[in-house]
């Protein structure tokens, strides 16, 4: 039997998520499974979870995050000049340091890299408050309720990157969860 191939896909994350990954709080993320499946369909949970677009377990993510870098004499970039933006604000001698964004990161000058312990399927609104914590969001307290509250802070986050895509909260799409570590 043979051992299947081990992926290394991109994965784009905002500067608070990097910066949450590299203080260890964040090793889940969601994202939304697109065309949405029939809802409670188990055999197609199944046939949609050994899809998912980054992999499966065992296999491995490079992220992709704001960056800059000086150019080169002679063209390209000058690696040694690599900055990131959850690092904080770069300043040269010259100028601000101009920020690119993270879809154009080249994979050589990632510099983390997780690896996908488990996926599954879930809709959003199932999230619990541990799972909302592994998300690296900060707390927030509901205008429902006065308690801190992870899954407030995930669910403004949420709303945040996908209401405008037609993905909100109200709509409790079916998302890939990814759990994943850091490999040094």
């Amino acid at each position: 039997m043979s051992k299947s191939k081990k992926t290394n896909r991109p994965i784009i994350f905002s500067e608070p998520m990097v910066k949450a990954i590299l203080a260890g709080k964040k090793t889940k993320t969601r994202r939304v499974i697109t065309p949405q499946p029939e809802i409670g369909d188990q055999d197609v949970y199944e046939a949609i979870k050994r899809k998912c677009p980054y992999g499966n377990a065992g296999d491995t993510l490079w992220v992709r995050e704001t960056w800059g870098a000086q150019p080169a004499m002679m063209g390209g970039i000058c690696p040694d000049t690599i900055r990131y933006r959850a690092d904080g604000e770069y300043r040269d001698e010259h100028n601000v340091w101009k920020w690119r964004p993270s879809i154009y990161l080249p994979q050589k000058y990632s510099r983390i890299i997780l690896e996908i312990i488990n996926v599954w399927i879930d809709q959003i609104q199932n999230i619990t408050e541990e799972d909302a914590k592994a998300e690296g969001v900060q707390p927030y307290a509901s205008r429902i309720d006065s308690r801190m509250s992870y899954i407030e802070g995930f669910r403004r986050e949420w709303e945040r990157l996908n209401k405008k895509r037609g993905y909100g909260w109200d709509i409790n799409p079916l998302v890939w969860v990814i759990g994943f570590k850091r490999v040094e």
